[in-house]
Protein backbone atom coordinates (compact mmCIF):
# COMPACT_ATOMS: atom_id res chain seq x y z
CA UNK A 1 0.00 0.00 0.00
CA UNK A 2 1.09 3.60 -1.07
CA UNK A 3 0.26 5.94 1.68
CA UNK A 4 1.24 8.82 -0.51
CA UNK A 5 -1.43 7.59 -3.43
CA UNK A 6 -4.07 6.85 -0.57
CA UNK A 7 -3.41 9.89 1.41
CA UNK A 8 -2.56 12.43 -1.06
CA UNK A 9 -0.90 15.66 0.18
CA UNK A 10 -3.39 18.53 0.23
CA UNK A 11 -2.81 22.09 -0.08
CA UNK A 12 -3.30 24.21 2.94
CA UNK A 13 -6.06 25.53 0.99
CA UNK A 14 -7.81 22.14 1.47
CA UNK A 15 -7.51 22.30 4.87
CA UNK A 16 -9.10 25.56 5.53
CA UNK A 17 -11.87 24.86 3.42
CA UNK A 18 -12.50 21.49 5.31
CA UNK A 19 -12.48 23.70 8.77
CA UNK A 20 -14.95 26.15 7.58
CA UNK A 21 -17.32 23.74 7.15
CA UNK A 22 -16.73 22.08 10.20
CA UNK A 23 -17.15 25.72 11.47
CA UNK A 24 -19.92 26.09 10.05
CA UNK A 25 -18.50 29.55 8.71
CA UNK A 26 -17.46 30.57 11.09
CA UNK A 27 -13.90 33.21 11.03
CA UNK A 28 -11.01 30.73 11.09
CA UNK A 29 -8.53 32.77 12.85
CA UNK A 30 -11.44 33.79 15.62
CA UNK A 31 -12.00 30.29 16.49
CA UNK A 32 -8.75 28.29 15.92
CA UNK A 33 -5.15 31.15 16.44
CA UNK A 34 -4.26 31.11 20.08
CA UNK A 35 -3.93 34.32 21.07
CA UNK A 36 -1.48 34.26 24.00
CA UNK A 37 -0.74 35.84 27.20
CA UNK A 38 2.72 37.29 25.84
CA UNK A 39 0.32 39.44 23.11
CA UNK A 40 1.33 37.52 19.52
CA UNK A 41 -1.62 35.37 17.65
CA UNK A 42 -0.28 31.65 16.33
CA UNK A 43 -2.12 29.75 13.78
CA UNK A 44 -3.76 26.82 13.99
CA UNK A 45 -2.22 24.77 11.35
CA UNK A 46 0.71 25.17 9.40
CA UNK A 47 1.79 23.37 5.90
CA UNK A 48 5.16 23.00 4.23
CA UNK A 49 7.13 25.50 5.85
CA UNK A 50 11.19 26.18 5.21
CA UNK A 51 13.02 25.87 8.41
CA UNK A 52 13.87 29.22 9.98
CA UNK A 53 17.55 29.70 9.76
CA UNK A 54 18.51 29.55 13.29
CA UNK A 55 17.13 26.05 13.30
CA UNK A 56 20.21 24.64 12.56
CA UNK A 57 22.17 26.84 14.56
CA UNK A 58 20.33 25.91 17.33
CA UNK A 59 20.71 22.57 17.32
CA UNK A 60 24.45 22.60 16.49
CA UNK A 61 24.85 24.41 19.60
CA UNK A 62 22.93 21.77 21.43
CA UNK A 63 24.72 18.82 20.42
CA UNK A 64 27.75 21.00 21.23
CA UNK A 65 26.87 20.87 24.66
CA UNK A 66 25.95 17.22 25.40
CA UNK A 67 27.79 14.11 23.90
CA UNK A 68 27.03 12.23 20.41
CA UNK A 69 24.93 9.94 22.17
CA UNK A 70 21.69 12.30 22.86
CA UNK A 71 20.84 14.70 25.20
CA UNK A 72 22.15 15.80 28.71
CA UNK A 73 20.78 17.38 31.98
CA UNK A 74 21.55 17.50 35.46
CA UNK A 75 19.15 15.68 37.75
CA UNK A 76 19.33 18.40 40.47
CA UNK A 77 17.86 17.86 44.16
CA UNK A 78 17.76 20.44 46.90
CA UNK A 79 18.42 19.71 50.84
CA UNK A 80 18.34 21.64 53.51
CA UNK A 81 21.00 21.16 55.38
CA UNK A 82 20.17 20.89 59.50
CA UNK A 83 22.50 18.00 60.81
CA UNK A 84 25.73 17.59 58.46
CA UNK A 85 26.20 13.98 58.60
CA UNK A 86 22.08 13.20 58.30
CA UNK A 87 22.46 15.12 55.13
CA UNK A 88 25.26 13.86 53.92
CA UNK A 89 23.58 10.36 53.95
CA UNK A 90 20.82 11.49 52.05
CA UNK A 91 22.77 13.11 49.63
CA UNK A 92 25.22 9.89 48.99
CA UNK A 93 21.55 7.53 48.50
CA UNK A 94 19.74 10.33 46.34
CA UNK A 95 23.69 10.32 44.31
CA UNK A 96 23.19 6.30 44.05
CA UNK A 97 19.93 7.13 42.64
CA UNK A 98 20.59 9.08 39.62
CA UNK A 99 20.77 12.47 41.20
CA UNK A 100 23.92 14.08 39.25
CA UNK A 101 23.10 17.62 41.08
CA UNK A 102 23.41 18.33 44.97
CA UNK A 103 22.20 21.55 45.75
CA UNK A 104 22.50 22.60 50.08
CA UNK A 105 20.14 25.06 51.76
CA UNK A 106 23.23 26.78 53.47
CA UNK A 107 21.25 30.22 54.07
CA UNK A 108 22.46 31.73 57.24
CA UNK A 109 24.94 29.35 58.29
CA UNK A 110 27.19 28.91 55.72
CA UNK A 111 30.33 30.25 57.94
CA UNK A 112 29.33 27.28 60.27
CA UNK A 113 28.74 24.42 57.72
CA UNK A 114 31.36 21.24 58.56
CA UNK A 115 32.52 20.64 55.00
CA UNK A 116 34.39 17.81 56.11
CA UNK A 117 31.13 16.31 57.42
CA UNK A 118 28.97 17.36 54.89
CA UNK A 119 30.98 15.76 51.51
CA UNK A 120 32.24 13.03 53.38
CA UNK A 121 32.71 10.76 50.26
CA UNK A 122 31.05 12.94 47.97
CA UNK A 123 33.53 12.43 45.02
CA UNK A 124 33.12 16.30 43.39
CA UNK A 125 34.49 15.47 40.00
CA UNK A 126 32.01 13.06 39.28
CA UNK A 127 28.91 15.42 40.21
CA UNK A 128 27.81 18.80 40.46
CA UNK A 129 27.49 20.55 43.99
CA UNK A 130 25.83 23.47 44.54
CA UNK A 131 25.06 26.13 47.50
CA UNK A 132 22.57 28.56 48.17
CA UNK A 133 23.20 31.12 50.44
CA UNK A 134 23.32 35.00 51.87
CA UNK A 135 25.42 37.74 50.10
CA UNK A 136 27.26 38.08 52.97
CA UNK A 137 28.34 34.60 53.45
CA UNK A 138 29.30 34.26 49.77
CA UNK A 139 32.43 35.47 49.30
CA UNK A 140 33.86 34.06 52.27
CA UNK A 141 32.15 30.41 51.57
CA UNK A 142 33.73 30.30 48.67
CA UNK A 143 37.23 30.83 49.54
CA UNK A 144 36.53 28.06 52.05
CA UNK A 145 35.14 25.56 49.78
CA UNK A 146 38.01 26.38 47.20
CA UNK A 147 40.46 25.27 49.85
CA UNK A 148 38.43 22.10 51.07
CA UNK A 149 38.48 21.26 47.30
CA UNK A 150 42.62 21.84 47.07
CA UNK A 151 42.92 20.07 49.96
CA UNK A 152 41.06 17.11 48.63
CA UNK A 153 43.14 16.96 45.65
CA UNK A 154 40.83 17.86 43.33
CA UNK A 155 41.33 19.60 40.27
CA UNK A 156 39.48 23.30 39.90
CA UNK A 157 38.33 22.29 36.00
CA UNK A 158 36.36 19.80 37.75
CA UNK A 159 34.60 21.56 39.89
CA UNK A 160 31.02 22.31 38.82
CA UNK A 161 27.78 23.38 40.30
CA UNK A 162 26.81 27.15 40.92
CA UNK A 163 25.89 29.66 44.05
CA UNK A 164 22.34 30.73 44.21
CA UNK A 165 22.90 33.81 46.41
CA UNK A 166 20.61 36.28 47.49
CA UNK A 167 20.42 39.35 46.95
CA UNK A 168 24.17 39.36 45.53
CA UNK A 169 25.31 42.95 44.08
CA UNK A 170 27.88 43.42 40.68
CA UNK A 171 30.80 43.95 42.59
CA UNK A 172 30.10 40.12 44.66
CA UNK A 173 29.44 38.64 41.11
CA UNK A 174 32.65 40.28 40.09
CA UNK A 175 34.51 39.09 42.68
CA UNK A 176 33.04 35.39 42.71
CA UNK A 177 33.75 34.89 39.41
CA UNK A 178 37.31 36.21 39.57
CA UNK A 179 37.79 33.44 42.31
CA UNK A 180 36.34 30.39 40.85
CA UNK A 181 38.62 30.57 37.36
CA UNK A 182 39.58 27.70 36.10
CA UNK A 183 36.42 25.97 37.27
CA UNK A 184 32.92 24.89 36.21
CA UNK A 185 31.36 27.05 39.08
CA UNK A 186 28.18 29.22 37.91
CA UNK A 187 28.76 31.93 40.42
CA UNK A 188 26.77 34.50 38.80
CA UNK A 189 22.95 32.98 38.38
CA UNK A 190 20.11 35.40 37.23
CA UNK A 191 16.19 34.64 37.74
CA UNK A 192 13.79 35.28 35.53
CA UNK A 193 10.69 37.37 36.67
CA UNK A 194 8.10 39.18 34.89
CA UNK A 195 4.41 38.56 34.17
CA UNK A 196 4.60 36.11 30.91
CA UNK A 197 7.18 34.39 29.65
CA UNK A 198 8.57 36.77 27.13
CA UNK A 199 8.64 39.33 29.67
CA UNK A 200 10.87 37.07 32.42
CA UNK A 201 13.49 35.80 29.46
CA UNK A 202 13.66 39.46 28.40
CA UNK A 203 14.16 40.39 32.22
CA UNK A 204 16.94 37.87 32.55
CA UNK A 205 18.68 39.10 28.89
CA UNK A 206 18.89 42.50 30.07
CA UNK A 207 20.49 41.91 33.23
CA UNK A 208 23.13 39.73 31.88
CA UNK A 209 23.60 42.64 29.42
CA UNK A 210 23.98 45.00 32.18
CA UNK A 211 26.26 42.79 33.78
CA UNK A 212 28.46 42.30 31.18
CA UNK A 213 28.46 46.12 29.96
CA UNK A 214 29.64 46.95 33.40
CA UNK A 215 32.41 44.15 34.02
CA UNK A 216 35.95 45.21 32.47
CA UNK A 217 36.05 42.27 31.01
CA UNK A 218 33.14 40.08 30.09
CA UNK A 219 34.90 37.16 28.77
CA UNK A 220 35.72 36.03 32.46
CA UNK A 221 32.17 36.67 33.19
CA UNK A 222 30.71 34.49 30.97
CA UNK A 223 31.82 31.37 31.25
CA UNK A 224 29.99 31.31 34.93
CA UNK A 225 26.82 32.50 34.52
CA UNK A 226 24.02 30.58 34.45
CA UNK A 227 20.16 31.67 34.26
CA UNK A 228 17.87 30.24 36.78
CA UNK A 229 14.21 29.91 35.47
CA UNK A 230 10.94 28.91 37.66
CA UNK A 231 8.81 27.10 34.90
CA UNK A 232 4.62 27.63 34.36
CA UNK A 233 2.28 25.71 32.95
CA UNK A 234 2.48 27.00 29.41
CA UNK A 235 3.84 24.01 27.95
CA UNK A 236 4.97 25.08 24.30
CA UNK A 237 5.63 28.05 25.30
CA UNK A 238 7.91 27.15 27.72
CA UNK A 239 9.81 24.78 25.21
CA UNK A 240 9.75 28.44 22.56
CA UNK A 241 10.68 30.89 25.34
CA UNK A 242 14.24 29.01 26.34
CA UNK A 243 14.90 28.22 23.00
CA UNK A 244 14.65 31.55 21.88
CA UNK A 245 16.19 32.99 24.89
CA UNK A 246 19.59 30.67 23.86
CA UNK A 247 19.71 32.56 20.85
CA UNK A 248 18.96 36.31 22.00
CA UNK A 249 21.51 35.75 24.67
CA UNK A 250 24.38 34.01 22.22
CA UNK A 251 23.45 37.29 19.74
CA UNK A 252 24.52 39.66 22.42
CA UNK A 253 27.07 37.77 23.92
CA UNK A 254 28.54 38.09 20.75
CA UNK A 255 29.54 41.38 21.19
CA UNK A 256 31.47 40.81 23.97
CA UNK A 257 32.69 37.25 22.69
CA UNK A 258 32.81 37.06 18.82
CA UNK A 259 32.83 33.72 18.63
CA UNK A 260 30.10 33.17 21.59
CA UNK A 261 28.23 29.62 21.10
CA UNK A 262 24.36 29.41 22.22
CA UNK A 263 25.80 25.99 23.49
CA UNK A 264 27.69 28.07 26.18
CA UNK A 265 24.95 29.17 28.44
CA UNK A 266 23.92 27.11 31.09
CA UNK A 267 20.22 27.51 31.67
CA UNK A 268 18.75 26.02 34.72
CA UNK A 269 14.92 24.76 34.68
CA UNK A 270 12.85 24.47 37.86
CA UNK A 271 9.53 23.45 38.22
CA UNK A 272 7.06 25.22 39.72
CA UNK A 273 3.47 25.42 41.42
CA UNK A 274 1.13 28.28 43.50
CA UNK A 275 -0.36 26.49 46.60
CA UNK A 276 -4.13 26.94 46.31
CA UNK A 277 -7.17 25.43 47.39
CA UNK A 278 -7.07 22.50 44.66
CA UNK A 279 -3.79 20.91 45.48
CA UNK A 280 -3.49 21.26 49.12
CA UNK A 281 -6.72 19.10 49.39
CA UNK A 282 -4.74 16.74 46.64
CA UNK A 283 -0.73 17.36 46.70
CA UNK A 284 -0.80 14.73 43.80
CA UNK A 285 -2.27 17.12 41.10
CA UNK A 286 1.46 18.61 41.76
CA UNK A 287 3.11 15.60 40.15
CA UNK A 288 1.26 16.37 36.80
CA UNK A 289 2.51 19.41 36.70
CA UNK A 290 5.79 18.68 37.26
CA UNK A 291 6.12 16.30 34.97
CA UNK A 292 4.80 18.44 32.13
CA UNK A 293 6.79 20.88 33.00
CA UNK A 294 9.89 18.92 33.48
CA UNK A 295 9.49 17.99 29.43
CA UNK A 296 8.79 21.15 28.15
CA UNK A 297 12.14 22.17 29.92
CA UNK A 298 14.10 19.20 28.58
CA UNK A 299 12.71 19.67 24.91
CA UNK A 300 13.44 23.80 25.28
CA UNK A 301 17.12 22.69 26.03
CA UNK A 302 17.25 22.86 29.94
CA UNK A 303 20.94 22.01 31.56
CA UNK A 304 19.77 21.74 34.71
CA UNK A 305 16.72 20.28 35.54
CA UNK A 306 14.85 20.44 39.59
CA UNK A 307 11.65 19.09 40.03
CA UNK A 308 10.00 20.64 43.15
CA UNK A 309 8.44 17.77 45.27
CA UNK A 310 4.98 17.76 44.58
CA UNK A 311 4.21 18.42 48.86
CA UNK A 312 6.13 21.80 49.25
CA UNK A 313 4.80 24.26 50.81
CA UNK A 314 1.35 21.81 51.46
CA UNK A 315 3.47 19.82 54.01
CA UNK A 316 6.48 18.71 55.12
CA UNK A 317 8.70 17.20 51.99
CA UNK A 318 9.20 13.22 53.23
CA UNK A 319 11.51 10.39 51.07
CA UNK A 320 8.63 9.65 48.78
CA UNK A 321 7.90 13.08 47.96
CA UNK A 322 11.97 13.48 46.75
CA UNK A 323 11.77 10.30 45.20
CA UNK A 324 8.82 10.77 43.18
CA UNK A 325 10.75 14.38 42.36
CA UNK A 326 13.90 12.97 41.07
CA UNK A 327 11.84 9.93 39.62
CA UNK A 328 10.08 12.48 37.23
CA UNK A 329 13.94 13.83 35.62
CA UNK A 330 15.17 9.47 34.91
CA UNK A 331 11.79 8.37 34.05
CA UNK A 332 11.67 11.10 30.94
CA UNK A 333 15.27 10.24 30.33
CA UNK A 334 15.79 6.47 30.95
CA UNK A 335 11.73 5.54 29.91
CA UNK A 336 10.40 8.17 27.55
CA UNK A 337 13.81 8.32 26.20
CA UNK A 338 14.19 11.89 26.30
CA UNK A 339 17.89 11.64 26.81
CA UNK A 340 18.24 9.96 23.16
CA UNK A 341 17.26 12.94 20.97
CA UNK A 342 18.99 15.76 21.26
CA UNK A 343 16.71 18.49 19.83
CA UNK A 344 13.03 16.90 19.51
CA UNK A 345 11.61 20.40 18.37
CA UNK A 346 13.81 20.95 15.72
CA UNK A 347 11.32 20.26 12.53
CA UNK A 348 7.91 21.16 14.48
CA UNK A 349 6.33 23.61 12.63
CA UNK A 350 4.48 24.56 15.82
CA UNK A 351 6.83 24.94 17.80
CA UNK A 352 9.70 26.81 15.35
CA UNK A 353 6.54 30.15 14.71
CA UNK A 354 6.02 30.07 18.37
CA UNK A 355 9.98 30.26 18.72
CA UNK A 356 9.71 33.11 16.41
CA UNK A 357 7.27 34.51 17.75
CA UNK A 358 9.19 34.41 21.41
CA UNK A 359 12.28 35.47 19.34
CA UNK A 360 10.61 38.93 18.39
CA UNK A 361 9.09 39.72 21.35
CA UNK A 362 11.78 39.23 23.58
CA UNK A 363 13.90 41.71 21.96
CA UNK A 364 11.73 44.05 21.95
CA UNK A 365 11.13 43.94 25.33
CA UNK A 366 14.90 43.70 25.95
CA UNK A 367 15.84 46.73 24.21
CA UNK A 368 12.38 48.49 26.60
CA UNK A 369 14.77 47.54 29.31
CA UNK A 370 17.98 48.44 27.90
Amino acid sequence: MNLFSEFPILPISAWEEQAKKELKGADLAEKLNWKTPDGFEIEAFFSNLPAPAWESYLTESLVAATDALGRNWRNRLLLEVADEKATNALALDMLNRNVNEIAFEVTGKAAHVNLDTLLQEIMLPFCAVSWQLNADEAAEFVRRYLAYTTAKGYARENLSGRLDINSASDDLYFTLADAVQGTSLHVVVLNTVGETISARWASALATAYRLLNHVPQANALLPHMAINHTLTNSYFAEMAGMRAFRLLFAEMAAEWVPDYSPAALHIAACTGFEVNERNQKDPYWNMISNTTQAMAAIIGGCNTLEVTPHQKGIEPVDSFGQRIAINVSNILAEEAYFGKNIDPAAGAYYIEQLTEKMLEAIWQRFREMV
